[in-house]
């Protein structure tokens, strides 16, 4: 499957206008000859890749047309998205027909005008250490392919994610002077236990990097898995310089137990994700962190609906999950 996401930059002149929406969005696009997406940077490689923001078109970018309706491929003249299953699809609809719309059209947009495809971004956080603030991390979800997968290029396989690095020109944040892998996790097959499985949201500190987990299912274990590697979802720190650490793991103990409105069995371990972590230091004290819990196989309620994908169960849009919003100590970083 091509790689299909991409990195905007929202710029504003001031915090009065960004709030008033009187910035343009830009889209990042390499410099680098040969280097136009995620999988021409093969792992291990040092590629450094330097680039650009464009600037994305306002109808485009604001989803609108003049008339305020929703910007469609007719109105930019694009062709409609295809019915392959490489786009976005209706699952209510027994054909495949990609879904028509302004989420197409910036899709579309964005490959004729080469800008740099991701695999699947997720977040980005910027450098907190003094004269830094110009350098931002990127997480890079990945695909979690598993060793029986197809290649999703003939470089590699997107197994385990990735995080890049961004150094902007501390003078115009149009200009990219270097993108680079600083955590590299394709390296290695998916459940490697040394490596982050399906990196999701990121905060940064003075010392380094702190990760959250959002394992696929090529990275889960079953509950009573006597696997080594078997693991649920974790929070890593990742040093500027030193060893990644775990430091927290979540307990998925609650899971498949009376609570649980279907009465099921326990979900894989890593069917919870760590999700949405923030510095709470202001409120809490150094080292204080905020996290989410999402317990994706815990539910504490539903409701009838729609089948969408024709499963004969209800649509996951009638559901309540369980979770945690959790504060975290983590001392010395």
């Amino acid at each position: 499957m091509p790689s299909q996401s991409q990195l905007y930059s929202y710029i504003a002149p001031s915090t009065d206008a960004l709030m008033a929406d009187e910035g343009d969005l830009w889209a990042f696009v390499s410099d680098t000859p040969g280097v136009k997406n995620y999988y021409q940077v093969p792992p291990g490689s040092g590629t450094t890749v330097t680039g650009h923001f464009i600037k994305v078109p306002r109808d485009i970018a604001t989803d609108c047309n003049a008339d305020g309706t929703a910007i469609k491929a007719a109105d930019r003249s694009y062709p409609l998205p295809p019915n392959n299953g490489s786009w976005q699809t209706d699952l209510r609809n027994p054909i495949a027909t990609g879904i028509d719309g302004p989420q197409w059209v910036l899709e579309y947009w964005s490959d004729i005008h080469n800008v740099f495809q991701f695999a699947r971004v997720e977040d980005i956080a910027y450098d907190k250490r003094p004269g830094m603030g110009n350098v931002v991390y990127i997480v890079e979800s990945g695909r979690g392919r598993a060793a029986s997968a197809s290649l999703d290029t003939p470089n590699f396989k997107s197994t385990n994610g990735r995080v890049w690095k961004m150094v902007l020109d501390p003078s115009d944040p149009t200009i990219v002077t270097s993108l680079t892998v600083f955590v590299e996790g394709d390296d290695s097959p998916v459940k490697t236990a040394t490596e982050v499985h399906q990196p999701d949201n990121i905060e940064t500190t003075a010392t380094g990097l702190l990760l959250t987990e959002d394992p696929g299912s090529s990275q889960q274990f079953p509950a009573s898995s006597t696997d080594a590697s078997a693991t649920t979802a974790r929070l890593w720190y990742v040093p500027f310089s030193g060893t990644p650490d775990v430091v927290a793991r979540v307990n998925q103990a609650a899971d498949g137990g009376a609570t649980d409105v279907d009465g099921r069995a326990a979900g894989n371990w890593g069917a919870w994700e760590t999700s949405g972590i923030v510095d709470a230091s202001a409120a809490f004290g150094p080292g204080a962190f905020l996290i989410n819990i999402q317990a994706h196989t815990l539910w504490v309620e539903k409701a009838p609906g729609e089948d969408n994908n024709g499963n004969g169960l209800p649509d996951f849009a009638y559901k309540r999950e369980g979770g945690q919003f959790v504060l975290i100590k983590i001392p010395g970083i």
